[in-house]
This record gives C-alpha cells, structure tokens and sequence, in this order.
C-alpha cells in the first residue's frame, strides 16, 4: 500500500496515519506541519446549505412591512454581526477550497 505525501508530493510506502497524508520525512517542516493543521480546519468547515438559510433570514429581517418581512426582531447591530458571519464564513469555506486545490497540485510532482 502507498500513499502520496501531500507536503511533498511524492508517493510514499505505507498508509498514512489517521488519513492525514503527510510522510514522516515531511512531518516536522513547515509545509508538513501546517497540513497537519489544516486537518482540524476542515472540521470547522460551515455547512454551505447553513450559509445559505442564514443568508435568506438576513435578507427577509433586512426591511420592515410594507417593503420587506422584518419582523422588528433582530437589532441594526445584531443583524450586521449576523451579515458579517456570513461573509466570514463563506471566505473561510472559499479558503479551504483553495488551499485543498493547491494541497492537491502537489500530487502531480515526482
């Protein structure tokens, strides 16, 4: 069994320990280092549908009757710490897409 190290590029004998890919060699760089990191980011990865149902709330509350359906309930402040987790989460997502794209680029090196 073999593996593709994800800091190197290279392919690897053995498994990877706990699926994280990274080859003992590479294990104490910094690219090694910072893959093995980038393991527990991926479990904070907010769930797009979640973006996308508090996006629509923030809309709705944006404006009052009789323009819009707000229903008075979320403050002008509360409301723009909501906007701006929205915005950070979908930047958080978008950099964890990136960085997997180029995490995998790797995978083409000999």
């Amino acid at each position: 069994m073999s593996f593709h190290c994800k800091a190197c590029g290279c392919q690897r004998a053995g498994s990877p320990a706990e699926g994280e890919e990274v080859c003992d060699e590479c294990r104490p760089t910094q690219a090694g280092r910072a893959l093995l990191l980038l393991a527990r980011f991926e479990r904070c990865q907010v769930d797009a549908d979640d973006v996308l149902a508090l996006d629509a709330v923030l809309d709705e509350a944006q404006n009052g009757p009789p323009d819009g359906e707000g229903d008075g309930s979320l403050t002008v402040r509360r409301w723009a710490t909501l906007r701006d987790l929205v915005t950070a989460a979908r930047a958080f997502n978008e950099a964890l897409d990136h960085v997997q794209l180029a995490t995998s680029e790797l995978k083409g090196k000999t």
